[in-house]
């Protein structure tokens, strides 16, 4: 069979609220329950309360790694505003838009549909939101303020011994 469905379907920009999701699997085939599904979402933070989060921030992926088998990849990203240094010679290179102080940036990847659902909807996914979503900018719902990029598999690599086999936070 030749998978040839939209991803448009997939985009969701500006997520209100992370358990509104369920309203994408009314519009999920089952065939592409069976492929591997790969985000990134964005998170922000409420600035003062980003060192707070970095440890809870740990323990949700150490938990994932533990108990989520379907979960095949999962990294928490923080914008580094000091780097990269100005070089002799050269335009500093800067983000335009600048990155707003607070952004966290998730990288996933699952399994299948089934193993995105039992993480998003698992005991600790939910269990970290709750207990600090009071840290997150929070939408008009009460909820964090997210936006999740569900995106297709394009080319690239990453090599072995990059590191990624297990990320400790620092």
């Amino acid at each position: 069979m030749i998978f040839c469905l939209s991803y448009d379907l997939l985009f969701l920009f500006l997520v209100s609220n992370m358990f509104y999701l369920t309203r994408i699997d009314l519009l999920v085939d089952s065939y592409i329950k069976e492929i591997m599904i790969s985000l990134y979402s964005t998170w922000w933070a409420k600035p003062e309360a980003l060192e707070d989060l970095k440890p809870a921030l740990a323990e949700l992926a150490q938990n994932v790694e533990k108990h989520e088998p379907g979960t095949k990849m999962y990294l928490v990203h923080f914008p580094r505003y000091d780097f990269p240094p100005k070089e002799e010679n050269r335009p500093k290179i800067i983000s335009d838009p600048m990155i707003r102080p607070g952004t966290i940036i998730f990288v996933e990847k699952y399994e299948s549909w089934d193993a995105f659902k039992a993480h998003l909807y698992g005991e600790y996914f939910t269990d970290f939101v709750a207990c600090h979503k009071d840290k997150f900018v929070l939408d008009n719902k009460g909820g964090p303020f997210v936006q999740v990029v569900f995106m297709e598999e394009g080319m690239g690599f990453i090599r072995s011994g990059v590191g990624y086999e297990r990320v400790e936070g620092k």
